[in-house]
């Protein structure tokens, strides 16, 4: 009902009883049907998954529930007639401090609120409100290349798309009040930190001999999975993602601990036991892939970018390359991204700052390469409404309709530069960085590519 107002039976309810977001802050009538009882029912337990998300900017400053403080209007004995009619982006668009603007005097928690507040508007894209934790388009199903039982596919595919039972995605959900490990009670528990980086689950990858800090850097677990699930180690590494994850579960749930040895044997044993079950199914030699910079060989100038989420806690950095056709280094940048820890949101915004970057220096006809397929198809598709980054995403749409500008994909191998300033954005604290000359440690890299290096796939 909030978002899918075209539908006959949202319009009849919605004419009978309330309209559009309005159903968040509804409540069931006395007369009311068992249908619309029911609804509202499981709106109260929903409601704290959904938030307010901007594009115009156009919904009521006063009236409409966009910050987090719920109805500003409510929230003072009346509102000046000079700010009825200001709308979000009026106030959120105008000079620090935003609050400046108002006739109308803010308690100072909510002034302290806007004022901080950095928002992004575009005027192609509707103000909506959106579930707060939104699944993704698909990803590449990565089960069905994938030869193990069923249940290890099963989590495989609960982690590629977020939904790993942990507490970090249940405090996410609003289903419990902490996010932290239970077992080391100093980090958020999420995924990856659950199987791999938590101190009693390093050491069953250290015992196997999965001790190269290549293994532990990560912190997409798609990527991760991929990766360790497809190597020369798979069922090793498939079973001890499995039994980690079980060895979490007996702890918190039955007040369990297996020591060391016996976890050891349990994914020795069944990894034998996958090895012989489907290792006839898989001897067939995949094909080599070698992988070069620029493999398309465009002429012009060439972009390269990546976004990066290192460490714990995670931190978000970009960073992007311009070259010309030949090598020749051109520019680099590098940033961080505070506050967040979306590996998404790092893809997409490399991609942003980069473009408008290269608007400023006059580059009018580029060749833009990513290795995020995801961020790609969602720039090129169709727009997606109540996407979370619907309106950078329009952003990025609009600065490439204003210029002769490329955007292709590349496997990681090819894009050995932007991952180098990628990471060394997300380790400093400097929102953005112009590299007018390479940094330490990135002319090897540099030469490679120039010299038309091939890189082995992975």
């Amino acid at each position: 009902m909030v978002q899918s107002s075209n539908k006959l039976w949202v319009n009849l309810l919605s004419k009978k009883y309330t309209t559009g977001s309005t159903i968040l802050h509804a409540s069931s009538l006395s007369n009311a049907s068992p249908i619309w009882s029911s609804i509202i029912r499981a709106k109260n337990i929903l409601k704290d998954g959904f938030t307010w998300r901007a594009g115009s900017g156009s919904s009521s400053f006063w009236f409409s529930p966009w910050s987090s403080l719920g109805y500003l209007g409510t929230l003072v004995s009346y509102v000046d007639i000079h700010d009825l009619h200001l709308t979000v982006k009026d106030v959120l668009a105008s000079n620090s401090p935003h609050s400046q603007i108002l006739y109308t005097q803010l308690p100072p928690s909510a002034s302290d609120l806007i004022n901080n507040l950095h928002i992004r508007f575009n005027d192609s894209i509707d103000d909506a409100f959106i579930c707060y934790y939104r699944l993704p388009p698909p990803l590449l199903d990565l089960n069905l290349e994938l030869h193990l039982p069923e249940k290890i596919k099963f989590l495989f595919w609960l982690a590629c798309h977020n939904s790993v039972p942990t507490l970090s995605l249940l405090h996410h959900r609003r289903m419990n009040p902490s996010s932290n490990c239970p077992r080391c009670c100093t980090h958020e528990e999420t995924f990856l930190h659950c199987v791999r980086d938590c101190d009693l689950s390093r050491p069953i990858w250290h015992r196997l001999g999965f001790i190269t800090p290549d293994f532990f850097s990560s912190s997409d677990a798609h990527e991760w999975l991929k990766f360790g699930s497809t190597g020369s180690q798979a069922f090793a590494f498939s079973t001890s993602v499995w039994w980690a994850w079980r060895h979490q579960n007996l702890m918190c749930l039955q007040n369990e601990t297996w020591s060391i040895n016996r976890l050891s044997f349990n994914i020795q044993s069944m990894s034998a036991t996958i090895t012989s079950c489907f290792s006839s199914r898989s001897t067939t030699t995949s094909e080599e892939i070698h992988v070069k910079w620029n493999n398309n060989n465009f002429p012009g100038v060439i972009l390269n970018v990546d976004g990066s989420c290192l460490g714990s806690p995670v931190r978000a950095g970009f960073g992007g390359v311009i070259r010309n056709e030949s090598g020749f280094y051109l520019s680099g940048f590098s940033g961080f991204i505070q506050g967040s820890s979306d590996i998404l949101l790092a893809e997409l915004f490399v991609i942003y700052k980069s473009l408008t970057l290269a608007k400023n220096m006059a580059i009018d006809e580029l060749v833009c390469y990513s290795d995020s397929l995801h961020c790609i198809n969602l720039i090129k598709g169709p727009s997606i409404k109540y996407h979370v980054y619907a309106v950078l995403i329009q952003d990025i749409k609009e600065l490439m309709s204003q210029s002769n500008i490329t955007l292709c994909h590349t496997l990681r191998e090819g894009n050995n530069c932007a991952d180098f300033l990628a990471k060394l954005g997300a380790s400093s604290d400097s929102d953005l960085t112009i590299h007018a000359s390479p940094p330490e440690g990135f002319l090897d890299i540099l030469r490679s590519d120039a010299t038309g290096t091939f890189f082995l796939r992975e």
